[in-house]
C-alpha cells in the first residue's frame, strides 16, 4: 500500500477487511485467518469480544519472531484510559508462544480506534539466552480514525511497506517509537518559539512600547503564549471548544484554534482581537451557558475553566501585532501531530503529543537551565522513584508483622495492579493511607514527581477499587484526583514559569476523567512560587523563629494570648483550603490570605526583637568577652533588619493590589509543617531532582544562604546547591517519612560536603542507594553521573545494613527492572563526617602482607600554580585591557611568544617546559611540550632581567589584582610584584620522578628524568628513600593491582578517578630487596623503550601483573578478584617465581 492508502485508512472508522488488508500487504510474512479465531474467558466487564486474526513472522538479529493479531471490541461505557489494569490482563493468558502483539481495540459506537503494539513479552536473560519476560510489557498506541492526525503512523508504516520481505521487528519499533516523535515535535516547536520572539524584539512598537526594552520579558511572553495554545490543542481533543449553541459538551470543533485563524477576516490581528478575547474573556471569564460570540454573527459554547492559566498579565499585551504567517505556520505545524490529554505510564505510551511534552518543553527553554542546575528527569527513572517511595510510605503506615511479605505484597499492588492474600484484610488501611499521603516537591520544575506520584496514588485507588467492586462502573475518576490533589500534593519552584506548567500539567490531568467541563482548581497555595531554601523579603533574608518563647511581654503574641498565634495559622489553613474551591471568591480569599500572612510576621518579628533584648548598640566597655560583645552586635544588626522588614511590609500592607512575595514552609503550608496547626508535623513523601549548581562562579548564589541562621554552621567552601535540597528534604519529612532524590553522587566524597554528611546520619537513616554512577547516563546531553538517594527517619534503619542498588543492564527496555542489589557493610550509624566509600567492593583485598605506604618513601606534591597563566575575557573586561589579547601568555606562555621574548642566556634558565596533564598517559609522557612557563621566584631584582620584565609589566594591574595567599603577601611587602602565587621550591621537576595527572581514567603514572613542569592539576612524586627505586615505584604504581586499589580507595565521577594526595599517600608498595627490583626495573625500561617506537606493551603489562600478585603474595582467589579474566588457571598461576 502507499502511504496516501495507508493515510485513508488511518483516517476512517476500523474496518476488519480493510486492516487484514494492509497487514497483508505491509507484511510479506502476515498469516492471518480466514475466519478470525474467537478468544473465550475474557473479561466481559472490559471487552465485548476478542478475536485472533492471525500472526506476523518478523526477523530480529537472525531469529524469526512471531507477532500475533489481536482485535479487541471495548465493552459498553469502557474507556481505555482508564482501564489500563483490565486491558493489561484481558489477554495474558494467550501470550504463551508469541513475542509481541499488535491489537485494534475499537468501540462500535465511535470512528475513532486504537492500534497498539504490546512488546518485549521474551528477551534475553543475564547469559544471553531468550526467555520470558516476567515484568511488565511496554505497549505503544496509535489513536486513529476520524478527526485524528495520522501523518506520522501513515510515514511510519509506508517505510516498512516499501521495505518488504527485508522488514525486520526493529522496523515495528521505530514505527512506534515515541522518543523520535518527542524531538521531532520540541525541535521544530523550539524553532517556531525563535522566530515568535525574534519577530517581537525587531519590532520596535514591541520591544520599547510594550515591554520597554525588556527581551526576557518578551520570552517569558511568548512560553506562556506558545504553552496556553498547546493547552488548547489538547482541550480541543475533548470536544470542548466551538460547541454548537444545541449541541453536547464532546460535540465541538476539533479543529477549533486553526479554524478561528483561518476565519480571521485580519489575521493580522489575531491575537489582539480573537486570541486575546478567548483567553481572557472567555476561558478565564463565567458567561451565561457558556455563551461566547467570538466571531460577529456565530455564537457557540467554550467552557470556564478558572485555575488562573488565562488570567491577564498586562492590558497593554491586547494592542500587539503579529505577522499572520506565525501564527499560520504554529498550526500548520501543530496539526501534522496527534494530542493526547492522558499522562503515560513507562509501560503504556501513546505515540502522540502528551502533556508531559509541556514539561520537556519547559525544562529546555528555561532560562539558563543547565546554568540553573536544571535537568529534565526521564519518566523511567521518575516512575521507578515515585513507586519505590510510595512502596516505603504504604509499609511503614501498614506495619504488618512480616514485613517482607509486606513489602512484596505492596510492590505487587503498586508495580502488577494485583491484590495479595496478606492485603485483602488491609484495603481500608492502605485506602486511609492513599487518603491522608503528604507529598513535596521542594524544587518541582515541571511537576514531574509530584504527577507521577498522583498517577500511582489514584491506580492504586482504582485497583482497590476494582478487587472490591468487580469493576471501575462508579469509579469517580476526576473525584479521586482532585482529592489527592487537594489533600496529598504541594511543591515549590523558584521559577514562575515552572509552577506555571506544573499547575497546567495537574488541570489537564483532571480534564481528562471529565466527561463535562468543570471549573478547575485553583492551586496558588499547592503548588507555590518561592524560594525553598531562605526566606527572603524583597533582598532581605529573614528568618521566623517559630520556636522563639513568648517571655511575659503583653504583646500580641503574650503567653496570655498565644492562642491567638495558633488561630491564625489555622485560618491560614482553612481559607488556602477554601481558595482551592473552583467557585470561592478568589479576589477576598487572596486579599485575606495575604493580609493574615503579613499580620502574622509582623507581630512575629516584633516578638524577636523584643525577646532578644538587643535593642541597643552594644559597647565593647560593657564586655570583657570579646565574643559575647560580637555576638551582641550581630544580634543587633540582625534587630535593625528586622524592624526594617517590619516597616515594609507595613506599608506592603497598606498596598493591597501589591502581592506578599514571601515563602516560609512553616506559614505557606501550616497544616503540615507548623506544629502548632498539624498534629504530625513533616511530608511522608519528599521526592525530587533538586539542582545541581556549584560553588564556583557562583558565589553570589550562596550569599543567602551564608546570612541565614536557619543554615547557622553548615556552610562550607566548594558546596553544591542540591546539598542544601538534601538538608532541607530531611527537615520537612516527618519521623517516618522518606526522602527520594536523583542528585550526583559527589557529596559522599567531596571535600565540601562534610556538613552535609554530618547532618545526614545525625537526622536520618540511609536506607538506600541506587548507583547509575558507573554505567548509566540519565541526563541527555549533560556529563553529569547520578545515584538515587533513599533516605528515611524511620527507627527500623537505625541498625541496618545500607542496601546498594546496580541497573539491570541486561534488560532491553529498562535498567530500572529487577535491579541487582547487595548490602554495603556499613550501617548509617558506621558513617561519619569523612568520606563515604560505600561503593567500596565487598571483596576488597587487605594490603598488609609486608607494605609501606608511599607517602612515607617519597613526596607527594602538585604542580605549580601561578595565579594568572594567561589573560582571560574576565580580565580584559574587568580592567578594561585595549592593547592585551585573550590567550595571551603571562606566566605560561607558548612556543611563539618564547622565541618572541627574544631572552638572554641568563634569562633563559628561568624559563622551564611546561606541560599540560593530557600529555601524560600510563609509562610515560608526550615529550613535545608548546608551552613554557616564567618561574620568577627565584629573582629577587627584576631590573636585572628586562625582557622578562617588560613581558610580565604588560600584564602588571592583572598581577596586582591576583588574591594574595601568604607566600604572595610577604612577596608583596618586599614589592616582589612578580612572584608565582603557588611555587614549589620543594619539589624535584628537573631530575627522576613519577608524574599523574590529578584525574584520570585510569592508574595514569608516568616516568620522568627530564625537566618536567605543570600546574596543579599533575602531582609529581619524588622518591626520597634511596632503597627504592623509582622505576621500581613506576612498575608497581602501573599495574592492575593498584588500579583495583585506586578504584577502592579514591573518589570517582563517572569513568573518572580523583587522584589526591591522602589516598595517593597510602599506596601500598611493597618492600623488598634490590634483586627483585632490578626485575621490575628492566620491565620499566622495556616498557619505555618499546613506547618510544611506537610498539604494544600489552603482553609485557600482563607480565608485570603476574609478576606484582606474586609479589605482594595474592592467592589465585584474591586475583580473580581483582581480574575476573585472568587467563591463567591456578596452577600456572602457582607455578610463576619471582627470580
Amino acid at each position: 500500500m502507499t502511504q496516501e492508502q495507508i493515510h485513508n485508512l488511518f483516517k476512517q472508522g476500523y474496518n476488519q477487511i480493510n486492516w487484514k488488508q494492509f497487514l497483508g500487504e505491509t507484511f510479506v510474512k502476515a498469516r492471518l485467518l480466514a475466519s478470525p479465531e474467537t478468544l473465550i474467558g475474557i473479561d466481559i466487564n472490559v471487552a465485548k469480544q476478542a478475536l485472533k486474526l492471525g500472526h506476523i513472522l518478523l526477523d530480529e538479529n537472525g531469529i524469526e519472531r512471531q507477532i500475533a493479531v489481536y482485535e479487541v471490541t471495548l465493552a459498553k461505557g469502557i474507556i481505555l484510559e482508564r482501564n489500563r489494569v483490565g486491558l493489561r490482563n484481558l489477554l495474558r493468558k494467550y501470550w504463551k508462544d508469541i513475542d509481541a502483539a499488535f491489537i485494534v481495540y475499537q468501540n462500535t459506537d465511535s470512528k475513532k480506534w486504537r492500534f497498539t503494539y504490546v512488546s518485549e513479552l521474551t528477551g534475553y536473560d543475564s547469559e544471553g539466552e531468550f526467555v520470558k519476560i516476567k515484568t511488565e510489557p511496554k505497549r505503544y498506541t496509535y489513536v486513529l480514525g476520524e478527526g485524528e492526525s495520522t501523518r506520522t503512523a501513515a510515514e511510519r508504516f509506508a517505510l516498512i511497506a516499501k521495505k518488504a520481505n527485508q522488514a525486520t521487528l526493529d522496523d515495528v519499533k521505530e514505527a512506534f517509537s515515541v522518543e523520535k516523535l518527542s524531538k521531532a515535535f520540541f525541535d521544530e516547536y523550539k524553532k517556531h518559539y525563535d522566530i515568535f520572539c525574534d519577530f517581537m524584539v525587531s519590532k520596535p512598537n514591541i520591544r520599547q512600547t510594550i515591554f520597554n526594552g525588556d527581551e526576557k520579558g518578551i520570552r517569558d511572553f511568548n512560553k506562556k503564549l506558545l504553552g496556553r495554545i498547546v493547552f488548547l490543542y489538547f482541550i480541543q481533543k475533548k470536544g470542548w471548544l466551538g460547541v454548537p449553541v444545541a449541541s453536547k459538551w464532546g460535540e465541538g470543533n476539533f479543529n477549533f484554534i486553526a479554524e478561528l485563524f483561518d476565519n480571521c477576516k485580519n489575521p493580522d490581528l489575531f491575537y489582539s482581537e480573537l486570541l486575546s478575547k478567548l483567553f481572557f474573556d472567555t476561558l478565564n471569564s463565567k458567561r451565561k451557558d457558556d455563551l461566547i460570540e467570538l466571531v460577529k454573527g456565530q455564537s457557540c459554547r467554550i467552557p470556564y475553566l478558572n485555575g488562573g492559566l488565562f488570567e491577564e498579565d498586562d492590558k497593554k499585551h491586547r494592542n500587539l501585532i503579529f505577522n499572520a504567517q506565525l501564527f499560520k505556520n504554529l498550526f500548520n505545524f501543530f496539526n501534522q501531530y496527534n494530542f493526547t490529554i492522558y499522562e503515560d505510564d513507562p509501560n503504556d505510551h501513546t505515540v502522540a503529543v502528551d502533556p508531559e511534552m509541556l514539561g520537556h518543553i519547559f525544562e529546555n527553554l528555561l532560562e539558563d537551565n543547565k546554568d540553573k542546575g536544571a535537568y529534565y528527569t526521564p519518566k523511567e527513572i521518575v516512575h521507578y522513584m515515585c513507586q519505590e517511595s510510595l512502596i516505603e510510605y504504604l509499609c511503614t503506615s501498614l506495619q504488618i508483622e512480616d514485613e517482607a511479605k509486606e513489602k512484596e505484597a505492596i510492590t505487587n499492588l503498586l508495580q502488577k495492579k494485583e491484590i495479595d492474600v496478606i492485603l485483602k484484610p488491609e484495603i481500608k488501611n492502605i485506602n486511609k493511607a492513599l487518603d491522608n499521603v503528604k507529598i513535596c516537591d521542594p524544587a518541582i520544575g515541571s511537576g514531574a514527581f509530584p504527577m507521577g506520584l498522583l498517577l500511582e496514588i489514584f491506580t492504586a485507588k482504582q485497583t482497590l477499587h476494582t478487587f472490591e467492586y468487580g469493576n471501575t462502573t462508579n469509579f469517580n475518576a476526576s473525584a479521586v484526583k482532585l482529592n489527592i490533589i487537594q489533600n496529598s500534593i504541594y511543591g515549590v519552584d523558584i521559577e514562575k514559569g515552572a509552577v506555571d506548567i506544573a499547575r497546567l500539567r495537574f488541570w489537564l490531568s483532571l480534564i481528562v476523567d471529565e466527561p463535562e467541563p468543570k471549573a478547575l482548581p485553583n492551586l496558588d497555595y499547592k503548588i507555590v512560587v518561592g524560594n525553598s531554601l531562605v526566606c527572603k523579603l524583597g533582598d532581605d533574608v529573614i528568618d521566623i523563629d517559630w520556636e522563639v518563647k513568648e517571655g511575659t511581654q503583653t504583646d500580641f503574641f503574650s503567653n496570655s494570648n498565644v492562642l491567638e498565634r495558633k488561630n491564625i495559622l489555622e485560618k491560614i489553613s482553612k481559607e488556602q483550603k477554601d481558595f482551592f474551591n473552583p467557585v470561592s471568591d478568589k479576589k477576598k480569599l487572596s486579599a485575606d490570605i495575604r493580609n493574615l500572612k503579613i499580620d502574622l510576621l509582623i507581630n512575629q518579628l516584633d516578638l524577636m526583637v523584643k525577646t532578644m533584648n538587643q535593642e541597643t548598640v552594644p559597647k565593647a566597655t560593657s564586655y570583657k568577652d570579646k565574643n559575647k560583645f560580637v555576638k551582641a552586635t550581630e544580634l543587633y544588626h540582625q534587630s535593625l533588619g528586622w524592624k526594617d522588614s517590619i516597616k515594609q511590609l507595613t506599608i506592603l500592607k497598606n498596598k493591597p493590589d501589591q502581592p506578599l512575595h514571601f515563602f516560609d514552609w512553616k506559614l505557606d503550608f501550616p497544616e503540615v509543617m507548623n506544629k502548632q496547626v498539624s498534629v504530625r508535623v513533616g511530608f511522608d513523601i519528599v521526592v525530587g531532582n533538586p539542582p545541581y549548581i556549584g560553588q564556583k562562579g557562583n558565589k553570589a548564589l550562596f550569599e543567602p544562604l551564608k546570612a541565614s541562621t536557619k543554615w547557622s554552621g553548615f556552610y562550607e567552601r566548594k558546596q553544591d546547591i542540591y546539598y542544601y535540597f538534601i538538608a532541607l528534604g530531611i527537615q520537612l519529612i516527618s519521623n517516618d517519612g522518606n526522602l527520594t532524590f536523583i542528585n550526583p553522587p559527589y557529596f559522599l566524597t567531596a571535600a565540601g560536603a562534610g556538613n552535609l554528611r554530618e547532618f545526614i546520619i545525625k537526622n536520618s537513616y540511609v536506607n538506600m542507594i541506587m548507583n547509575l554512577s558507573e554505567s548509566v547516563k540519565v541526563f541527555e546531553n549533560a556529563s553529569i553521573n547520578s545515584i538515587i538517594l533513599f533516605l528515611s527517619k524511620n527507627k527500623k534503619y537505625k541498625n541496618t545494613k545500607i542496601k546498594i542498588f546496580e541497573p539491570n543492564l541486561s534488560t532491553k527496555s529498562s535498567y530500572l527492572i529487577n535491579p541487582s542489589w547487595s548490602l554495603s557493610k556499613y550501617e548509617t550509624q558506621d558513617l561519619s563526617n569523612s568520606e563515604w566509600y560505600i561503593f567500596k567492593n565487598e571483596h576488597t583485598i587487605e594490603f598488609n602482607r609486608n607494605v609501606i605506604k608511599l607517602g612515607t618513601i617519597s613526596t607527594i606534591s602538585p604542580g605549580i600554580q601561578t595565579g594568572c597563566d594567561k589573560v582571560t575575557n574576565t580580565h580584559i573586561e574587568t580592567y578594561d585591557l585595549k592593547s592585551i589579547q585573550k590567550d595571551e601568555g603571562i606566566f605560561v606562555i607558548s612556543n611563539n611568544e618564547y622565541l618572541n621574548l627574544n631572552l638572554t642566556e641568563a634569562e633563559k634558565k628561568f624559563v622551564k617546559p611546561f606541560y599540560k596533564n593530557s600529555a601524560i598517559s600510563k609509562w610515560s609522557y608526550n615529550k613535545s611540550n608548546k608551552h613554557w612557563l616564567i618561574i620568577t621566584n627565584n629573582i629577587d631584582n627584576i631590573n636585572i632581567y628586562p625582557n622578562i620584565k617588560k613581558h610580565l609589566n604588560k600584564f602588571k594591574i592583572i598581577l596586582d589584582n591576583r588574591y594574595r595567599n601568604f607566600a604572595l603577601l610577604n612577596a608583596y611587602k618586599e614589592g616582589k610584584w612578580w612572584y608565582l602565587y603557588g611555587y614549589r621550591p620543594n619539589t624535584n621537576f628537573e631530575d627522576e620522578k613519577i608524574i599523574l595527572p590529578y584525574r584520570a581514567t585510569d592508574n595514569s603514572f608516568a616516568y620522568s628524568n627530564e625537566s618536567f613542569y605543570a600546574s596543579i592539576d599533575v602531582f609529581i612524586i619524588n622518591i626520597t628513600k634511596s632503597t627504592f627505586s623509582t622505576k621500581y615505584i613506576t612498575c608497581i604504581l602501573c599495574s592492575k593491582l593498584i588500579e583495583y586499589w585506586l578504584n577502592n580507595n579514591c573518589k570517582r565521577k563517572g569513568k573518572i578517578l580523583e587522584l589526591y594526595q591522602k589516598p595517593l599517600s597510602e599506596l601500598p608498595i611493597k618492600e623488598t630487596n634490590k634483586k627483585i627490583q632490578s626485575i621490575f626495573i628492566n620491565y620499566t625500561d622495556a616498557i619505555l623503550l618499546n613506547k618510544s617506537k611506537g610498539e604494544d606493551t600489552s603482553e609485557l603489562e600482563q607480565e608485570i601483573d603476574n609478576l606484582v600478585y606474586k609479589l605482594y603474595e595474592l592467592t589465585y582467589d584474591e586475583v580473580k578478584v581483582i581480574d575476573p579474566e585472568f587467563s591463567l588457571t591456578k596452577k600456572e598461576y602457582e607455578a610463576i617465581k619471582l627470580e
